[in-house]
């Protein structure tokens, strides 16, 4: 059964960061968000599409 609670449990148990996006939030600052988070943590390169 999924719920929030187990949700949250989840998540704690990770051992990587995890980025939270809120609905509210416009679409350009989510994208900005999430991009701040993965230059934050180095992952640039790991990020990049395969071509």
């Amino acid at each position: 059964m999924r719920s929030r609670a187990n949700h949250e449990v989840f998540l704690k148990s990770l051992h990587c960061p995890v980025l939270r996006l809120e609905g509210e939030d416009p679409l350009r600052q989510q994208v900005a968000t999430c991009r701040a988070a993965i230059h934050q943590h180095g992952l640039e390169n790991k990020a990049k599409r395969k071509t």
